[in-house]
């Protein structure tokens, strides 16, 4: 559901990562690859906004600082390359 568990937020709403655990990308990709041996195309959709209920992700609209964190600690270049670099 809308950040409930992607991405990770602090007490004050302001993003530390992708996710709690650490694990979101080994997860995309195990999802990934059981989709391919199954044949069944995949598309992920990061931010649709289409259900704002979680304070937290509506924050992300209304406070630059917030998205901000959000680019730079879960939408990062260095985190979606690992992910791509490997389901290209």
């Amino acid at each position: 559901m809308e950040g409930d568990n992607t991405p990770y937020y602090d007490a004050n709403g302001y993003v530390l990562g992708p996710d709690r655990t650490g694990t979101l990308i080994s997860d995309m990709k195990l999802f990934l690859d059981s989709a391919k041996a199954k044949n069944i195309l995949v598309i992920f959709v990061l931010w649709n906004g289409a259900l704002l209920r979680n304070q937290n992700s509506i924050n992300l609209y209304w406070d630059n600082s917030k998205l901000q964190t959000y680019l730079d600690k879960a939408l990062t270049v260095n985190i979606f390359f690992d992910f791509f670099n490997c389901h290209v």
